[in-house]
């Protein structure tokens, strides 16, 4: 409760200017209020003044194409324009610094994009899912369209987007510099970008903490680069020998599982509405 008082204070101070503390009759009244659940007849009689208002393309008159590219749209619209910007100014930055240091990486270091690349899908996917400060979130709630697909149609966007970006810097570096083959290169950073992705996207539905998701997904690569490049040193203080999940043997393994990890987000992504309902209602 005191979370959703929090909540609204926020709100109508965003809303009408005005400090958080002369509200606070009116965030009580807001906090208790229970919306009244109309009956049958009434959605019946809504349902049929909106068909009669609205056009006829946007019910049954219209195909599955134009309901497709309409949903892509809006949902293009949601996504935070933050992503884009912060994907291309580190993805920017990793490319810059691996031209610079290109002649002074040891023999079998990857170049600091193939480490920078997988870390920005990770935390743009993590971001995508916010159902606090999400804008359009109480209108997705009110449509039939179930938040797994909406969840898919923003990753649809992000997840391509910086895949786009790592396509491209992989042809310029396969063009500038004679000794880097494009193949090698696109599938040193695709898989590692698929599982973290996956990975924080997965905490991120979960907790339903965007920051959460960010947070595993950075956590998990650094612990995977510290496995990786101080391995050596690792084994001999601790005994052990850790596993290089980032080497060229493994990469179809990081794919694999993948797949399994973002099903299970969009599982917990329709779950989850449901689940809060039997919380605050029960």
């Amino acid at each position: 409760m005191a979370n959703e008082k929090a909540r609204l204070r926020k709100r109508l101070h965003e809303d009408t200017g005005r400090a958080p503390g002369e509200d606070d009759t009116l965030v009580e009244a807001l906090a208790t209020w229970q919306a009244p659940h109309p009956d049958a007849d009434e959605r019946a009689t809504l349902l049929q003044w909106v068909h009669e208002a609205l056009p006829s393309t946007y019910f049954a008159g219209s195909s599955r194409r134009e309901w497709l590219v309409a949903f892509m749209r809006a949902q293009l619209r949601v996504v935070q324009h933050e992503i884009w910007w912060a994907s291309m100014l580190v993805m920017a930055l990793g490319i810059v610094v691996s031209l610079v240091t290109i002649h002074m990486t040891a023999p079998g270091s990857e170049l600091p994009f193939v480490l920078v690349a997988p870390l920005v899908a990770a935390c743009g996917l993590a971001l995508i899912y916010d159902t606090g400060d999400d804008s359009a979130a109480e209108i997705e709630r009110a449509t039939p369209t179930a938040p797994a697909l909406i969840l898919l149609a923003r990753m649809i966007f992000v997840f391509g987007f910086d895949l786009m970006l790592s396509l491209c810097a992989s042809v310029i570096f396969a063009s500038v510099v004679p000794d880097i083959s494009l193949a090698p290169l696109v599938f040193s950073w695709l898989a590692p970008m698929t599982f973290l992705s996956a990975l924080a996207l997965l905490w991120s539905v979960i907790t339903e903490e965007p920051v959460i998701g960010a947070m595993v997904g950075f956590g998990l690569w650094v612990a995977l680069i510290a496995a990786r490049y101080w391995n050596t040193r690792l084994a001999a203080r601790f005994q052990i020998t850790l596993p290089d999940l980032l080497s060229a043997q493994t990469r179809p393994l990081l794919l694999i599982m993948a797949l399994p990890i973002f099903i299970a987000a969009f599982w917990f992504s329709n779950r989850k509405l449901d689940f809060n309902k039997s919380m605050f209602h029960g």
